[in-house]
């Protein structure tokens, strides 16, 4: 695939997630709908990982990767959270 492909992909994905925030809107707390969205955030990265290792790619983690790695997981929480906020209005 080009990045192109991977642009595409991604901002279809974007919408796919904005879409299903305005239909979860007030259906469910904020709270569950993080839980929720965290949880298939985790499900995949776990997919992910089992596929690599299972094909026998190194699995390797060195503490700056870690920490930006984290502070990637906070700032889209953050922008979960901010969506979830404006759409309850």
């Amino acid at each position: 695939m080009t990045w192109v492909s991977y642009a595409l992909n991604t901002a279809v994905a974007l919408a796919a997630a904005d879409f299903c925030i305005k239909i979860a809107s007030g259906k469910l707390s904020n709270s569950m709908a993080l839980l929720l969205y965290g949880s298939c955030t985790f499900l995949a990265g776990l997919i992910w990982v089992i596929i690599d290792k299972s094909r026998g790619v190194d699995l390797y983690a060195q503490p700056m990767g870690i920490l930006a790695a984290a502070g990637v997981g906070i700032a889209f929480s953050g922008v979960t959270i901010g969506l979830g906020r404006i759409l309850k209005k």
